[in-house]
């Protein structure tokens, strides 16, 4: 189990050094990371913005998405692109953190 949970954590990890890093090559592209998180996902990816719409009004809150991910969506893009960053590094500490091998007290450490 704890090696599930540390690859869970790895992959996490490196999504959020992925997202980081797709963020700087656009900005290198020129594209503008100042408009709106919207914009600029519906610019890159319409579908899979449209595709979460629907995923969050059907099953889980109309409301949900009316009153938290249009606000969110609002936000400058560099803002959205540092929050889904920082969610998938916590994911990943923590997945990290819940698969480490323990010691048992009075072990030796390894060599």
């Amino acid at each position: 189990m704890s090696l599930i949970l540390r690859v869970v954590g790895w992959a996490a990890a490196l999504a959020s050094v992925a997202t980081v890093s797709m963020a700087v090559l656009l900005w290198f592209e020129g594209r503008n990371l100042q408009k709106s998180w919207g914009q600029f996902w519906f610019d890159l990816h319409p579908a899979s913005l449209n595709l979460t719409q629907s995923i969050v009004q059907r099953f889980v809150s109309p409301d949900l998405w009316d009153t938290y991910a249009v606000a969110m969506l609002e936000w400058k893009a560099w803002q959205g692109i540092a929050l889904v960053a920082g969610i998938l590094l916590l994911l990943g500490i923590v997945f990290l953190l819940a698969g480490r091998r323990r010691r048992k007290p009075g072990q030796a450490f390894r060599h």
